[in-house]
């Protein structure tokens, strides 16, 4: 991956991180669509580039299409420099969890998730292309436990109460 590869990767990441990372926030706003990557000030800091989308483009609208009938309802875990859920909600009774590490290094780690809110449905990757992630394996037990690979990317599982 050249640099190029590596920044547009890295900002899709941080793009979602902002959207979702903090509670604390009430909007975030992308200011800039398009971009010709021409020098300037924030000359490449677009979705998309000559109207192709970048990586921040498909994490971004996978993040709507996720999260866009969910509201924040709380922290879950938040071990800093470890492991970070947060729990969001819908009004179809359905509980979502973003999980992923807050650290600024590639690495991978499969964190226990304790005390599962509900009986599990689903689990989606963020991706950076048109293509669906590869969504790591999600191993429960009965005890509302599971384990999972977790790293930078956002990772969200979907549980539904019965």
């Amino acid at each position: 991956m050249d640099r190029s590869e590596r920044h547009a990767t890295g900002a899709a990441g941080w793009c979602v991180h902002c959207c979702v990372l903090g509670p604390a926030v009430e909007r975030a706003y992308l200011y800039f669509f398009n971009d010709d990557d021409k020098p300037g000030l924030h000359a490449s800091a677009g979705i998309t580039r000559h109207f192709q989308p970048k990586p921040s483009y498909h994490a971004l609208t996978h993040l709507q299409r996720v999260l866009g009938e969910y509201r924040f309802r709380g922290m879950v875990t938040n071990d800093s420099g470890q492991l970070r859920v947060q729990e969001y909600r819908n009004d179809a009774n359905k509980i979502l969890w973003a999980v992923w590490s807050p650290t600024v290094e590639d690495r991978n780690f499969p964190p226990q998730l304790d005390h599962l809110p509900a009986d599990f449905l689903d689990a989606q990757r963020m991706p950076l292309t048109a293509k669906p992630s590869v969504v790591p394996a999600v191993q429960r037990d009965q005890a509302r436990t599971a384990q999972t690979a977790s790293d930078e990317s956002p990772l969200y599982l979907v549980f539904e109460n019965p």
